[in-house]
């Protein structure tokens, strides 16, 4: 077993001399390791009460950046599982609680300290505010309800801190970092040498939180503006501009018909909203039978299930489960605005199989991680015929040859497609 070259120095803070080196140490290690943050945050527990200072509960709050969520905490009581929630976008019930508690006050206070302040003004003041209510002699009892009940189970004292995240040359604020509280139910509280680890800790941890944090954000990000495979591809390193690999896929595309023509005569604060209800009922299958949405086409999408050599059938089948669910979706939804007296669409769906290449295609500068080839053109060649010949799905043969079921499909004849040399025979679904 490797040993480390370097002992774990000693680091003692306070008069008590508390020995936080290992502690310390290793919450380095975390941030280095990116490891997930609750049982990061749960070990910290146990291990800050090993190095001596009594923890009672931990609470650590973060801002993230995400499609759904702004904040996540993280709660550690002594002898219980931790406890995660995500906290919603401008959601009421999550901001109440913080809004009557203490940590109210040192966020304010934070933001007082460090409104206006240039990015060299801020370099001279102490990066961390905190604030500690002695509960064994009453502090704050008498103006927060969360502490009485923290002295009712026992809790002595209550040190909070925030610590906030700079973002280069942009103004800092507290809207984004870390903010931790610690409680003991030591009797006399938190001596001055717990205080001095609790703040050298708290400031390890938010370096780590934050390595953790940035990777798991870019994580997200990558996944929902590129997809589930394609994401973690570009942040694994695949970015190289006309790298690609050549794969089987069964293609669809879908697009809303007459979305154009509607788009002119709405008002435009109502078409983002009625175009994300529709787009919904199209990606969200997608995603269901184990699918990835490539691209957004303005009023439509460009999706791929993979079709391997050995059973191409299991993509296909999972891109019809697809189709279908989308047109029960939008027809509900179609049902739902026509109640309203709102406007509707009609959903169309091309179906396709073929190769293509799934890469980087663009500028250095300027990329994205799609698929391209002959089968992705022929697959919108065979969806703008979707009005003309009166079907909301339609199917390629090479598509419909790899069905296990063929007696679901229709032909109905031979076609010409834009670019295309040979008339195609087309296929539709049969009823029921």
């Amino acid at each position: 077993m490797l040993k480390p070259a370097v002992e774990t120095a000693r680091v003692t803070v306070g008069s008590g001399g508390i020995d936080i080196g290992g502690t310390i140490s290793w919450l380095i290690d975390q941030g280095l390791l990116a490891t997930p943050i609750v049982p990061m945050v749960a070990e910290l527990r146990n291990r800050v009460e090993a190095d001596g200072v009594p923890v009672l509960r931990l609470n650590i709050s973060t801002t993230t950046l995400h499609p759904q969520f702004s904040a996540f905490t993280i709660i550690c009581r002594r002898g219980e599982e931790p406890e995660f929630q995500q906290h919603a976008h401008q959601d009421p019930d999550a901001e109440r609680p913080i809004l009557r508690s203490p940590l109210n006050e040192v966020l304010t206070e934070a933001a007082n300290a460090t409104a206006g302040l240039t990015s060299e003004q801020r370099a001279n003041i102490p990066h961390f505010f905190t604030r500690r209510f002695r509960l064994e002699a009453g502090e704050g009892l008498d103006r927060y309800e969360v502490l009485r009940e923290f002295r009712e189970h026992g809790a002595t004292d209550y040190f909070v801190l925030a610590v906030p995240f700079g973002w280069g040359e942009m103004p800092e604020t507290v809207d984004n970092g870390v903010l931790a509280s610690w409680t003991t139910d030591r009797p006399g509280g938190f001596t001055d040498a717990d205080i001095a680890a609790l703040v050298a800790i708290t400031r390890t941890l938010a370096v780590a939180l934050r390595t953790t944090t940035l990777l798991e954000i870019g994580d997200t990000i990558m996944r929902t503006y590129l997809g589930a495979d394609a994401g973690p591809r570009v942040m694994r390193g695949d970015i190289k501009r006309g790298a690609s690999t050549s794969i089987s896929a069964a293609i669809l595309i879908a697009d809303l018909r007459g979305f154009t023509a509607l788009s002119d005569t709405m008002p435009r604060e109502s078409l983002m909203g009625m175009l994300d209800d529709y787009l919904e009922c199209m990606a969200d299958p997608v995603e269901h039978q184990g699918g990835q949405v490539l691209k957004y086409l303005g009023d439509g999408l460009l999706a791929t299930f993979t079709c391997p050599e050995e059973n191409p059938r299991a993509g296909c089948e999972a891109a019809i489960a697809a189709a279908r669910e989308m047109q029960v979706r939008t027809e509900a939804l179609n049902r739902e605005r026509e109640a309203a007296g709102l406007p509707t669409m009609t959903l169309d769906v091309a179906l396709h199989r073929g190769d293509v290449l799934y890469g980087n295609v663009g500028c250095d500068s300027r990329m994205e991680f799609t698929v391209i080839g002959p089968a992705v053109n022929e697959t919108a060649r065979i969806e703008s015929l979707c009005g003309a010949l009166g079907h909301s799905i339609l199917v390629s043969k090479n598509f419909a040859e790899a069905s296990t079921t063929p007696d679901r499909f229709v032909s109905i004849g031979r076609h010409a497609l834009r670019g295309v040399r040979e008339p195609q025979e087309l296929f539709t679904l049969a009823e029921g």
